[in-house]
């Protein structure tokens, strides 16, 4: 695989990552705004951990995806799910 191909994929992959990370993150804070006071519902803190559980999990995703493109773009490292190597 060349290196724009490579480099197309991992700006999709980031820009994916983005997205569910903004999403997350507005559902969480949303969740966070409902409970009408610092006492919730016990069904408010199943949204609200649910929530929180989701925009950790985005936020570990962006994470990687930023980790992934780093690594292309400073050393040529493909990420493991590319194949193996690198790319000059």
């Amino acid at each position: 695989m060349d290196r724009e191909s490579v480099l197309k994929i991992l700006k999709v992959r980031l820009s994916a990552a983005q997205q569910r990370n903004l999403e997350a993150s507005a559902r969480f804070n949303s969740m966070v705004a409902e409970v009408p006071s610092s006492v919730p519902f016990p069904d408010s803190v199943t949204r609200v951990e649910d929530a929180a559980q989701s925009y950790r999990k985005a936020t570990r995703e962006l994470r990687d995806a930023q980790g992934q493109m780093t690594k292309f773009l400073l050393s040529g490292v493909v990420p493991d799910d590319f194949g193996s190597g690198y790319v000059n």
